[in-house]
């Protein structure tokens, strides 16, 4: 009877030690990385929060935020599939995708700001003042070359009475006066170009017929590989937009650390974000389609595409609804 009850032990005590040994914790899937590029342009300031406050982990992905000192660099980085998403303008999103058709969708637009600007030296006035004049654009794209085109148009010059020289808006400032005279740029060198005493003397604001809307464009292979991430990546873009725009200032100097300058002009920065609301609206309405034939109209004219890209195809709506 001992024999029987110690070998019932042994039995039990052997279940025991197996059954914790298969207690083994189960690994955590990895969380799916999108790799977002983007520039200091205060339209996409809120990336900035995904990352620091772990909305992207909350929305089941994980953030790789990489940021570019200017527009070229981001450039280069899709072009060599070194980022899955980027934050460009629409004429932008046009080009990428009419060397590789389909291969990138637009799945929000982040901003509409007309703060796109034309900054020259002190000396110079007016527009009148900038013929023979050496501007500085990025050739080719709507907010550098066609609202240059535009603002001298309208009184009564051409492109061919100024010197455009192909350069970032990030760059200018350094560039002048010794290779420019003016130039095309934005916040936050705007503040900067201001507190060096350079006169504004054209915005897009005067010309609301510029196609200057910013969207997250994300890669076709990206979409159908982790759909369920990119619904997540717009998720917690919008909850870093309701937590930025309701109190900038907080979160200002999280900004100020990733795009320098002061907390101060962080959390001043402005950009005309489009909520969720709108985005469906955008996307359901002909707005963007016609921004985007404003564009595509434009870059045909320069050469810049040798066809015209079916525009609907562009654009992703899906992911903005619950």
């Amino acid at each position: 009877m001992r024999y029987k009850i110690i070998t019932v032990l042994m039995v039990i005590m052997t279940s025991f030690i197996v059954s914790c040994g298969n207690n083994t914790p189960t690994p955590t899937p990895e969380l799916p990385v999108i790799r977002v590029g983007w520039v200091a342009w205060p339209g996409f300031y809120p990336i900035v929060l995904i990352k620091e406050l772990g909305l992207d982990v909350k929305h089941g992905f994980r953030l790789e935020s990489v940021f570019q000192k200017n527009i070229t660099d981001s450039g280069n980085d899709w072009e060599t599939n070194k980022i899955d998403a980027a934050n460009i303008g629409i004429d932008e999103i046009i080009k990428q995708n009419n060397t590789k058709p389909d291969m990138a969708k637009v799945i929000l637009i982040s901003d509409r700001s007309p703060l796109d600007t034309i900054v020259a030296l002190p000396e110079i006035k007016t527009i009148a003042d900038l013929k023979g004049k050496r501007i500085g654009a990025i050739i080719g794209t709507v907010y550098g070359e066609l609202m240059v085109r535009r603002m001298l148009e309208a009184q009564g010059l051409s492109i061919k009475d100024v010197e455009l020289v192909n350069m970032d808006g990030s760059d200018i400032l350094d560039a002048m006066p010794k290779l420019l005279d003016a130039g095309t740029t934005w916040e936050p060198h705007l503040t900067k170009a201001k507190q060096k005493g350079l006169n504004v003397i054209y915005s897009s604001a005067e010309d609301p017929t510029l196609p200057l809307s910013t969207g997250l464009i994300i890669r076709s292979n990206v979409i159908q590989e982790h759909p369920e991430a990119v619904r997540g990546l717009v998720a917690a873009w919008f909850e870093a937009l309701a937590l930025w725009q309701a109190d900038p200032a907080k979160y200002g100097p999280m900004v100020a650390k990733v795009v320098g300058g002061t907390a101060e002009e962080a959390a001043n920065s402005q950009a005309n974000f489009i909520s969720l609301e709108q985005n469906i609206q955008q996307f359901a309405d002909e707005s963007l389609v016609k921004e985007a034939q404003v564009a595509t109209d434009f870059l045909i004219s320069i050469g810049q595409l040798n066809r015209a890209p079916d525009i609907k195809t562009l654009f992703d709506a899906s992911f903005l609804k619950p």
